[in-house]
C-alpha cells in the first residue's frame, strides 16, 4: 500500500491523500481540497498537478466541508471520477452549501451544475454493514 500526501505540501491549502495499491487494484482519497493564495493555486484546481488519473479513483472520503478540503469535489468529476463521496450527513450539507457558493467565483474550475454530479454517501452505518473501507480491506 502506498499513502502519497498530495496537498498541501509546503503549502496551508489544498488537503489530498492519495491511498493505493496497484497490486490489489485499489485506490482512493481523502479529501480533495481547492488551494487558496498558493503561487500554484490556479493549476492545482483545474487539476493540472495531480499525480492521479480521477478516473482511477474508487471513492473519496471527506473528512470535514472546508474548501480546502472538499472544493475540488466537483472538478474530480468534470475529470472522470464516478466514485462516492463518503461523509456525515452534516459535512455533506455544509458542503453543498459552499461549493455551489465556490462555483459562483470566476477562478472555481466548475459550475454549480458540476456540485451536483456528487454522488454522496452520507448514510448512516447500522452495526455489522460494510464501509468503503470494508471492500478494500478484503482484497488487501
Amino acid at each position: 500500500m502506498e499513502i502519497q500526501f498530495v496537498g498541501p505540501l509546503g503549502k496551508v491549502t489544498g488537503s489530498c491523500a492519495w491511498l493505493r495499491d496497484e497490486g490489489r487494484k485499489w485506490s482512493f482519497l481523502v479529501d480533495c481540497g481547492m488551494q487558496q493564495g498558493e503561487y500554484d493555486a490556479p493549476r492545482w484546481n483545474r487539476g493540472e498537478l495531480w499525480p492521479f488519473k480521477p478516473s482511477d479513483i474508487q471513492f473519496v472520503i471527506l473528512t470535514h466541508a472546508h474548501i480546502d478540503h472538499s472544493g475540488l469535489l466537483p472538478e474530480l468529476y468534470r475529470q472522470g471520477f464516478k466514485g462516492q463521496v463518503f461523509c456525515t450527513r452534516a459535512t455533506r450539507k455544509i458542503a453543498e452549501v459552499l461549493l455551489r457558493d465556490a462555483a459562483r467565483f470566476s477562478a472555481t474550475p466548475y459550475d454549480e451544475g458540476d456540485v451536483d454530479r456528487i454522488r454522496w454517501n452520507d448514510r448512516k452505518l447500522k452495526h455489522g454493514k460494510a464501509t468503503p473501507l470494508d471492500t478494500v480491506s478484503a482484497r488487501v
